[in-house]
């Protein structure tokens, strides 16, 4: 018996055991010669299956033709497809990690005396499982005199906080409500991402420029260069991430920039990006150091209300704002104060007539709306009123301001400008104006929950965010102000 035929043969064998439905049969081999097969090899495999087809054999044969075809095609097809990570996997990636650590240096490109100031390190630990950071900062304060840098390092270890001075050897405790661990963990993260790529949304700018083998993995070179909004000194921001392609590991980070014309400097360089990466037991101890002088203890420590935008204050009058959330289609609300020290008058009725998307209380700075920083558009925010609450005597204004045009992207603009006008009879000279950053970007009614919610409960004495401020309902307003500002 010839070759081909013992060949047929074991066909027909196999075809008996498969024992297959004759009209599947049929409908396969009607299809293959008029349906383009969709993989590298088409032609190839096409002219394998026009072979079939030709050959004297028996359908039985042709139906283990079939499976041992499918087979091998699958098992091809398995063995080609292999992961492929690019520079906007990186957000998720992140996201699903319990710890994240960062080192390496930060360049600052200035001269001392003649003599250039040196790199210094930079290093930063962010537990999101536990809530607990670590991480150093460089102070520049950089005159004609002399160029000084001081070292802090934060730690942050459940309720409590502390900040090591590594100029002056001294260390201070801070105490955290739960609200404030959670911003800070979120800070933390967030800064991480502005060193290593500016700002988020620049993902999408990202381009793949070349390849780099660093200790025997390979890794693509994704770069972007962002010009920053309103910067008079033509700053241009470049950034460059190594990652690899396979496995979605970071591999290395810099960042360059430069002024108009002038050549490119190099700012920071990290040299180690890792996720979920052994935590040393010791690590978040919050323990003074041996030769630091401890300012306070645990037991005295510092207890801060949320303040995370700043006070401005002339002849007795201030403003104080609070905290600031942006959200998806623009608004943004703002939660603030002014106060009149030189008057004995409560504020309690400039609150009690207030209606949730009706006017602002006549406090003696109000914030009557925000203008973007560094967008060159003319867009203007409106305020009005949401909410209040009261933390001890302060009563805190929580205001929405939404735009009357198309907003600009967050990653286009530096933040607000305050737009005030005063209500008040102290005499006001001279007001520096006052400015406040994007804030956390609200997407969801979860984000609304934590970050808006909770902030209104963590200034308020009874620990609660005032009924009827939902995310649902915000929206809502939003959308008729939308809708009110297009008529």
């Amino acid at each position: 018996m010839t070759t081909d035929k013992n060949i047929e043969n074991k066909l027909e064998e196999l075809g008996q055991a498969i024992a297959p439905d004759e009209t599947l049969i049929n409908n396969v081999m009607s299809r293959i010669d008029v349906k383009s097969i969709a993989s590298p090899s088409a032609v190839t495999t096409q002219n394998i299956w026009r072979t079939i087809m030709k050959s004297p054999i028996t359908k039985l044969a042709t139906a283990a033709m079939i499976v041992i075809t499918a087979a091998i095609t699958i098992t091809f097809l398995d063995k080609s497809v292999s992961p492929a990570y690019g520079i906007t996997d990186v957000p998720e990636i992140f996201k699903k990690a319990k710890v994240i650590h960062v080192q390496g240096w930060i360049h600052f490109n200035l001269t001392d005396k003649g003599k250039k100031v040196p790199k210094a390190p930079v290093e930063r630990w962010i537990d999101l499982e536990n809530g607990r950071v670590r991480f150093t900062q460089r102070l520049v304060n950089a005159d004609p005199e002399r160029v000084t840098v001081t070292i802090r390092e934060t730690i942050v270890n459940g309720q409590y906080k502390m900040v090591l001075n590594h100029g002056n050897k001294q260390a201070v405790f801070y105490k955290m409500s739960d609200y404030q661990k959670m911003l800070e963990t979120h800070y933390r993260l967030q800064d991480m991402f502005g060193y290593l790529f500016g700002n988020i949304e620049t993902f999408e700018n990202f381009i793949k420029t070349d390849q780099e083998e660093i200790d025997g993995i390979s890794y693509d070179i994704w770069t972007c260069e962002v010009k920053e909004p309103d910067s008079a000194l033509d700053r241009i921001n470049r950034y460059k991430y190594w990652l690899s392609p396979t496995t979605g590991e970071s591999g290395r980070f810099q960042s360059w920039y430069k002024n108009g014309e002038e050549p490119w400097r190099l700012g920071h360089d990290y040299y180690k990006i890792e996720r979920d990466a052994q935590i040393h037991e010791n690590l978040f101890l919050l323990e003074v150091p041996h030769g630091y002088e401890a300012r306070n203890t645990k037991e005295t420590a510092i207890s801060v209300e949320l303040n995370e935008q700043g006070y401005l204050g002339q002849n007795g009058i201030g403003l104080d704002a609070r905290i600031s959330v942006t959200l998806s289609d623009g608004s943004v609300i703002l939660g603030w104060r002014s106060v009149d020290t030189k008057s004995a008058v409560s504020q309690n009725e400039l609150f009690k007539k207030l209606t949730f998307g009706g006017i602002l209380p006549r406090l003696p700075v109000e914030v009557y709306a925000l203008k973007p920083i560094g967008w060159t558009g003319n867009t203007t925010y409106t305020g009005r009123h949401l909410a209040y609450t009261q933390k001890d005597d302060k009563l805190i204004e929580w205001s929405l301001y939404s735009p009357d045009c198309v907003p600009p992207k967050i990653s286009e603009m530096l933040g607000y400008e305050l737009l005030c006008r005063f209500n008040t009879e102290q005499q006001i000279d001279r007001w520096s104006g006052m400015s406040v950053d994007c804030g956390i970007k609200i997407e969801t009614e979860e984000d609304f929950d934590k970050w808006v919610c909770g902030a209104m409960a963590e200034l308020s004495d009874d620990g609660k965010a005032p009924e009827g401020v939902t995310y649902e309902r915000v929206l809502q307003l939003t959308k008729q102000i939308r809708e009110s500002l297009a008529q």
